[in-house]
This record gives C-alpha cells, structure tokens and sequence, in this order.
C-alpha cells in the first residue's frame, strides 16, 4: 500500500520552504512553497518531496555550467549546452566512423586537436560561448582540422562563403564534358 507524503508548514526542500496547502496540480496534492529567492510557487509535494523540483525556477538560470551542461542542485545533470553538444559532434563527425558525416570529415583528415578531443573546458576557454542561437563552430581553412587557431563561430551566412571547391562538369554542344574547378573562395575575417 502507498505510504502518502505529508509536508508541515516550515519545512524546507532544498530552496523551497512549504507555507500552505493549495490543492491539487494535476491530480497530485500540492502546496504553495516560498523560494529562497522570494518568489512563491504552486508545486505537487511529490516533485519536492524527491528533489525533482529543488527551487521556483531561479536555480536553473543561476546554475553553473559544468561539463557543458547546467548543474542541477543536487549534482545531477540535465539541457546540453549548444557549445557541449558542438563539442560532441565535432568529435563524432571526426573519430567514429559509424557517424553520417564521418565521409566528410574524419575520413577526408580532419582532425581535432589532442586538447580539444579530451578536454571540453579546453575547447569552451579557447573558442568561447557560442554568440547567438545562430551561431556554429567553423573551421577558417577546411583543409584543416579544428584547433584554437582555425576555428570561429560564424553563422550560417559567414560559412556559405568559405566551402570546399567542387569539380563542375560543363557539356558543351557536341555532349563532351570539360571538367573545370570552382574558383575558391577567400575567408573574410
């Protein structure tokens, strides 16, 4: 038989300090909690009671990053980062084989420095926050693998501009093809 939770008034949950009773949320018995920040929450006993919600919703936002993700109160962890998540498949698309771009990357020579393959602090202090949501790692001369010295964060327009040459097939009138190449394009810093 399930054992109910009870909560008394003062009692405190990681951040949050229980008040009153409110009723249910989601059919689930809640109570009106006050957060260590001031702000007062409505939250089933249940969620507070096993840590699933330690504060308001403060914590997140103030929570440091730690191993590109946001450290929850407890230690547990959750929400990759943008700039962890880049990190991870940077190194997929260049060390496993199994990954789809593979082909285009780590098939072709396209390496990532030792300090960056072991070290996501390394690459986050080298190349910094990602500046906006439209922002992904680019490697300035694709040729080369990706290192503090040939990597930014470019948008999608700032990568348009520096892409591999392709071989293009011209047909001329009699059906002969004549291969030429696409003249590179510079990298604008």
């Amino acid at each position: 038989m399930r054992q109910k939770l009870s909560v008394s008034v003062g009692e405190r949950f990681s951040m949050l300090l229980a008040t009153v009773p409110c009723g249910d949320i989601r059919k689930r018995r809640a109570w009106t909690f006050l957060c260590d920040c001031g702000a007062s929450v409505d939250k089933p006993i249940i969620d507070v009671v096993f840590g699933h919600t330690k504060s308001c919703g403060c914590w997140r936002s103030k929570a440091p990053k730690v191993h590109g993700t946001l450290s929850c109160a407890a230690g547990t962890t959750s929400h990759e980062t943008a700039e962890y998540v880049c990190w991870r498949n940077m190194n997929n698309r260049c060390r496993n084989p199994k990954h789809p771009s593979y082909k285009h990357y780590g098939a072709r020579g396209i390496r990532v420095c030792e300090e960056w393959v072991t070290s996501f602090s390394a690459f986050l202090t080298d190349i910094g926050e990602r500046p906006t949501a439209k922002h992904s790692i680019e490697r300035l001369d694709n040729n080369q693998g990706y290192s503090k010295h040939n990597c930014v964060w470019a948008t999608r327009s700032e990568q348009n501009r520096n892409r591999r040459t392709k071989a293009k097939v011209l047909a001329d009138a009699s059906g002969a093809g004549n291969f030429s190449a696409k003249p590179a394009l510079s990298v604008v810093a």
